[in-house]
């Protein structure tokens, strides 16, 4: 049974493969992104705000998927710190908006892709533990909180992908 997909921060190479995967097999996939890229059908930052005029425009959606975002700075300032607090409130912000608008579907899921962070001690991934651990928690909490709304929330952490690295930079973390 075909559905209708939005991809949230689809620019990614892993969500452009997800984007195709899921077309081919006969779903109807609409990608975001936060700043115009090629073959991308939605743009704009504003994804709670929009979420509803897009879900009209696109939609029903009835699955929506978060794509990993390219976080790559430390966390060593108070300045970092903040930046971490600002984006995580902003994206908790977006996953309630997601749930509360596939809570008015019947058979709808929400999944939010994360980047696994244990090998960013031997490769430059984009990764924040303490923004992957938070978000983690909140989306466990948040899934019992609505799965009797008919929603279903799935986290999926991410290794890093073979094609982002180069085979010497692999070598060497072996």
């Amino acid at each position: 049974m075909e559905k209708n997909i939005l991809i949230l921060d689809a620019d990614h190479h892993l969500c452009q493969a997800l984007a195709a995967e899921l077309h081919d097999a006969g779903h109807h996939v609409f990608k975001h992104a936060r700043q115009y890229a090629q073959g991308i059908d939605i743009v704009g930052e504003a994804v709670a705000n929009s979420l509803p005029q897009w879900n009209e425009q696109y939609g029903p959606c009835n699955r929506i998927v978060f794509g990993l975002r390219d976080v790559t700075e430390s966390v060593d300032s108070i300045a970092a710190i903040l930046s971490v607090e600002q984006e995580l409130s902003t994206m908790l912000g977006e996953i309630k908006a997601c749930a509360q608008l596939l809570s008015r579907r019947d058979d709808s899921q929400l999944w939010i892709l994360l980047q696994e962070d244990s090998m960013r001690y031997y490769l430059p991934i984009a990764s924040q533990p303490i923004r992957s651990r938070a978000l983690t928690a909140a989306i466990k909490s948040l899934a019992k909180e609505i799965f009797s709304l008919g929603v279903r929330i799935n986290a999926l952490q991410v290794q890093p992908l073979v094609e982002q690295f180069d085979a010497t930079t692999w070598k060497s973390v072996k």
